[in-house]
């Protein structure tokens, strides 16, 4: 199937859920209510030109994510209608290029919560949460002209988001949060180690004490890895949260990770809704119930308020700024590009 990809002349006010920027921040893809996703160049002097349009799904989209350039000019977007469908972008007629879909997985019993694709070094991997409570992780054949099911945990909770950490130098974990507003008795945060040395698939939770949160989270995401010893994950929820995990060896010369209580930044009583870093790992961007943006910056080792941004402020922060944020913010509290 090859999508219809032109551009397209619609001026339709719709709810977008989510947006994207590739690795290089010079394309942005944005999906949306009316069940299409949309490709944007970002041009030399900061503007948007809509290039390309996928109609992806036959439900609103809610998410969408960029595989690195490394493998192909490949999208991802999840739905409403349970689907995840991979997307590859190939040569069309008159040096046109179109949108392909490669695949569509229909695993999941309820609708699709969030989708990433891992970092280069960890191969091309799809990780995936839905609301029915299970977690599924998925690789391309040999082919890479179709994609099948490598691992999957059903973790009976609703799912809320995935990230993938960034660290080539440290042990692969896969972080998954829930928004259940049930009193559950089990951890909203789920942190996955990847077993080494082992010829299947095989992950296994850590359980540590400072890794329990007992309330709804809306989002979650690891730090980019410039080298640290540790990895920073943050966390959205009642409050917004840093939680730091840095791999030690053990006595027994197992690794094992150091127990560091987890930081909350700020003082607002809004819950935390979504959160964005830039591509060092030192600033932290953050939505809030309270339609506001605040932006925190390490400084010292401590995280501090760089700046508050009302609703529907006019903000003179320019698109690149932008990018390094990857604006994945609330659509009720969005940057606007100058």
């Amino acid at each position: 199937m090859v999508a219809e990809a032109s551009k397209p002349a619609s001026q339709l006010k719709v709810v977008i859920h989510d947006l994207a920027f590739d690795f290089h921040g010079r394309r942005m893809a944005t999906c949306d209510s009316n069940e299409i996703v949309r490709i944007y160049e970002v041009t030399d002097d900061d503007q948007l030109i809509e290039k390309d349009y996928i109609r992806a799904h036959k439900a609103a989209v809610w998410k969408v994510t960029w595989a690195h350039p490394e493998f192909g000019s490949i999208l991802a977007t999840c739905s409403f209608d349970k689907y995840i469908h991979v997307w590859e972008e190939i040569a069309g007629d008159d040096n046109k290029t179109v949108w392909k879909q490669v695949d569509k997985r229909v695993d999941s019993y309820s609708f699709v919560t969030d989708i990433r694709f891992a970092p280069k070094h960890f191969g091309l991997c799809l990780a995936s949460v839905n609301h029915s409570g299970t977690v599924f992780q998925y690789i391309p054949d040999d082919d890479c002209n179709s994609w099948k099911k490598l691992w999957d945990d059903d973790l009976k909770m609703s799912l809320s988001s995935v990230s993938w950490s960034q660290s080539s130098l440290h042990p692969q974990l896969l972080a998954v949060a829930s928004d259940s507003n049930e009193a559950l008795t089990k951890s909203k945060l789920i942190v996955y180690e990847k077993i080494k040395h082992n010829v299947k698939q095989s992950w296994k939770k850590l359980a540590y004490d400072f890794l329990l949160m007992h309330t709804a989270i809306n989002d979650l995401c690891f730090a980019p890895d410039v080298g640290r010893s540790y990895q920073h994950l943050a966390v959205a929820s009642a409050q917004l949260m840093i939680f730091t995990l840095k791999p030690v060896k053990s006595q027994n010369d197992d690794l094992v990770y150091r127990n560091i209580a987890p930081e909350l930044l700020g003082d607002s009583k809004a819950p935390a809704w979504r959160v964005s870093w830039n591509v060092t790992g030192t600033v932290l961007a953050a939505s809030y119930n309270d339609e506001h943006i605040r932006i925190f910056q390490n400084i010292n080792c401590k995280w501090h308020v760089k700046k508050t941004i009302p609703p529907d402020a006019s903000v003179p922060m320019q698109l690149t700024f932008q990018r390094e944020l990857s604006a994945s913010m609330n659509s009720k509290s969005t940057f606007k590009p100058v």
